[in-house]
């Protein structure tokens, strides 16, 4: 179902997501929701462009 680079895309995003978790660890949840929601939508448009080709 997942081509190559969708799985690399979801690998090196995993980290940024854990990255942005510890960043934003001493945030409300609201705002690490909004961040954890930005970089879900991002992957997503990623996958979207990936298919498309």
């Amino acid at each position: 179902m997942f081509t190559k680079k969708q799985i690399i895309f979801f690998i090196l995003l995993f980290p940024l997501y854990l990255l942005i978790d510890y960043l934003t660890n001493y945030n409300s949840i609201v705002e690490r929701t909004m961040l954890i929601l930005i970089v879900i939508t991002s992957f997503s448009m990623l996958v979207y462009n990936n298919i498309k080709k």
